[in-house]
C-alpha cells in the first residue's frame, strides 16, 4: 500500500502528532505551579489539584454541568479525551501555521482554567 504525502510534510508521523497533542493539553496544567500558586494554598487543595490534573483540561465542562463525585470525573474525562483526539488529528493533518494557532488557543484556555480551578479549590 502506498502512502500519499501531502505538501508540507503532511500527514505528520503518529508519534509526533501524539506528542504535540499531549504536551499542548497537559503542560498548561502546570501553570499554577510555575506561578507559585500551589505554595500559597492549603495542602488539601494542592492534593486535589494534583489528583485531578489528568482530567484538568475538561474540568470546566464538569463544573458547568454541576457534576459531583464520580460523575465529575466522568464529565471532565470525556472533553479531555475529545480535546486530545482533536489535537491529535489536527497535528496530523493541519498545516503548521494553523496548528500553532489552535495549540496556542488550547494552551491559554487550559492554563487559565487550571488557575481558576486551583482558586476554586482554595476557596
Amino acid at each position: 500500500m502506498t502512502r500519499i504525502e501531502l505538501p508540507g510534510g503532511l500527514p505528520r508521523p503518529r508519534r509526533t502528532a501524539l506528542l504535540h497533542a499531549a504536551t499542548t493539553l497537559w503542560v498548561p496544567v502546570l501553570a499554577p505551579v510555575g506561578l507559585g500558586m500551589l505554595a500559597n494554598g492549603s495542602t488539601q487543595a494542592a492534593t486535589h489539584f494534583w489528583l485531578s490534573s489528568p482530567i484538568e483540561p475538561g474540568v470546566l465542562v464538569a463544573v458547568l454541568v454541576r457534576a459531583d463525585g464520580g460523575w465529575f470525573v466522568f464529565a471532565a474525562l470525556l472533553p479531555t479525551l475529545a480535546l486530545l483526539l482533536g489535537l491529535y488529528l489536527a497535528a496530523r493533518e493541519v498545516p503548521a501555521r494553523l496548528l500553532y494557532t489552535i495549540e496556542l488557543a488550547v494552551v491559554l484556555l487550559v492554563a487559565f482554567q487550571a488557575i481558576g480551578f486551583l482558586y476554586a479549590l482554595q476557596a
